[in-house]
């Protein structure tokens, strides 16, 4: 009720006091829903809908699992004007609440309120020649994807932190396990880039994201409601690095344009989402983050009963990228690969629904023309992984299994970003997803003209690890548990250098630390970080230099003068200053 309230407040302040901050095509759309119900331009997207959806408007269909009463989904076929839209709906007696205009889709009112009677109805009006899909609007039990510890500790200074990429360890230990502080010795090549996030609320008032939180318009920005999890998402991808205090973001550089999807009962749509996907890439955001999903409502011993639900699922998800693509947008979705059932027990990760839900196998022709391969190469699916000194990289006791998972990333006990300008650690794949979008955040600054696809190419080949299946799954998850990638975010930003630069070379070497660490490797005047092992390597523009090597302290380790050829390896065979002075 209070959020209702909340819902007709923000109608009254938008129709008395926001309107000066619409675009023209929203004044418009303003104009004619007042007139005729429905929007005039492709521009318009109004989702407050989902804000009114209680819990006595459900039907349970399945244990976690329903449909919303007297509600339907219109997917119109493209083309269709607008004097045959209103015909449309007035004919078949409905009322649109909903829509998103950019892809055709409308979500009306009827007086059918039970399953049987919303079946009939759809295929009823499947028979319209301009209704290209008519389906009920699916909801599933809204569950967490982040498991809280609030015992945490800070780094301070990131100068001073006992880096050790090798070994990674303390609060800093996902930056080192995906070598992001050896990404950030390129940042002179980084640019500012718009990523998006559709998640749970945002904090704009916490230091570490002042002035990153953006919003696609002015309705979102009304409608966010500060949430710990979006806010802890937001962090990991682009809390400041350069502040000297709290954590660090692996994209700092990024403006997060953010989407509020969250429900306000205990059931959640993915229609929601997919509403969040359109409003970010018509505002513009490259990759765009969903750290969601299904997979905490399944059992693992009945998910034959959410099969039409995922099919649903991935029958809109479908339509909504194919809609998008086919308007000359291009985009990446990064979607969390979930963290197993109800009970915790890993499943397969395409029961996470949305974007996971999407595979060959099904026949989306009905709602597309697309080839499914063009959608395949816009989505990532991460999961999470764990490090230990024995056992290395293995993905997390919790992170779902299967082929619809592309990479991993850190997930365990990830400190970041929320709300009340705090900080929390988290676990959950959740968390493990940032990562991967910040990276594509990187490689985006780099060169803007990337595609989508070329972006996720350099993601998933830019790998030097794998994360180990978890000894401790389940038989049925064992079966189809695999070895899978672990991001790099050195690597990811390299290739994306020599793939927009042909004339760089590598610079490789190793150099004996004696027991030191955090030496630097500098060569015409840009300085590399050396592992704790003492090797190193870097691209460069091809040409002539000196190369050097510093302790911490300044004293010198080594210098010499190399050739950097384009596109080859130069080896460095570093000799210790007192040699070289004899």
């Amino acid at each position: 009720m209070i959020k209702r309230i909340i819902s007709l407040f923000i109608s009254t302040v938008m129709a008395f006091s926001g309107i000066q901050l619409l675009s023209p095509d929203e004044l418009i759309d303003i104009f004619f829903e007042t007139l005729y119900g429905i929007p005039f331009t492709s521009s318009s997207i109004k989702g407050d809908f989902f804000s009114e959806i209680g819990e006595n408007d459900i039907e349970v269909t399945g244990k976690n699992s329903g449909i919303v009463k007297n509600r339907l989904v219109v997917i119109i076929k493209s083309g269709t004007g607008f004097s045959q839209k209103r015909e449309l709906l007035e004919n078949q007696n409905l009322k649109a609440i909903g829509w998103c205009a950019p892809v055709d889709i409308f979500v009306v009112s009827c007086s059918q309120s039970d399953s049987g009677s919303i079946g009939k109805k759809c295929r009823s009006l499947m028979q319209n020649e301009c209704v290209r899909l008519a389906m009920p609007l699916v909801v599933s039990k809204n569950a967490p994807q982040g498991t809280p510890n609030d015992q945490y500790y800070l780094f301070d200074d990131l100068e001073k932190c006992n880096w050790d990429e090798l070994n990674p360890d303390g609060s800093e230990a996902w930056l080192e396990m995906i070598n992001a502080r050896q990404a950030w010795d390129y940042e002179a090549y980084y640019n500012p880039v718009k990523l998006g996030v559709v998640d749970t609320g945002f904090s704009t008032r916490h230091p570490e994201l002042k002035g990153k939180i953006t919003f696609p318009n002015f309705w979102q920005k009304l409608l966010n409601f500060p949430d710990y999890h979006g806010t802890h998402v937001a962090g990991i991808i682009a809390a400041n690095r350069n502040d000297g205090i709290g954590v660090a973001g692996i994209c700092s550089q990024a403006t997060l344009c953010c989407v509020d999807w969250s429900p306000l009962i205990s059931w959640n749509s993915s229609l929601s989402v997919l509403f969040g996907l359109a409003a970010e890439v018509k505002a513009g955001a490259k990759a765009i983050n969903f750290s969601v999903g299904k997979s905490a409502a399944a059992e693992s011993d009945r998910l034959e009963m959410m099969e039409n639900v995922i099919n649903a699922d991935a029958t809109l998800t479908y339509y909504f990228m194919s809609s998008l693509l086919e308007k000359g947008y291009d985009f990446l979705c990064i979607q969390s690969a979930g963290n197993g059932d109800a009970y915790g027990i890993p499943i397969d990760a395409r029961y996470n629904g949305i974007f996971c839900g999407i595979d060959e196998n099904q026949d989306f022709s009905v709602v597309s023309d697309i080839p499914y391969d063009e959608i395949e190469k816009r989505i990532i699916i991460v999961g999470s992984t764990g490090y230990d000194s024995e056992n290395g990289y293995v993905q997390s006791r919790f992170n779902n299994v299967g082929s619809r998972i592309d990479i991993t990333a850190p997930g365990e006990e990830i400190i970041s970003t929320i709300t009340d300008k705090s900080y929390l650690y988290l676990s959950g794949t959740s968390m493990s997803t940032p990562m991967v979008t910040g990276a594509a955040g990187l490689i985006w600054s780099i060169n803007p003209e990337f595609s989508a696809e070329e972006v996720r190419d350099i993601i998933l080949s830019s790998t030097d690890r794998v994360s180990a299946k978890n000894d401790s799954l389940p038989e049925e998850a064992d079966a189809i548990a695999k070895d899978i990638p672990v991001l790099n975010a050195k690597l990811c930003v390299e290739e994306a250098l020599k793939r927009t630069y042909p004339d760089m070379g590598t610079v490789s070497g190793k150099i004996e630390l004696n027991g030191e660490k955090n030496a630097v490797v500098s060569f015409n005047g840009k300085e590399y970080t050396v592992f704790s092992d003492g090797s190193f390597s870097f691209v460069f523009d091809s040409g002539n230099g000196t190369i050097s090597a510093v302790f911490p302290d300044g004293t010198e380790i080594f210098s010499a003068e190399i050739t950097v050829a384009a596109g080859e390896m130069t080896e460095v065979s570093p000799e210790p200053v007192s040699e070289i002075i004899e």
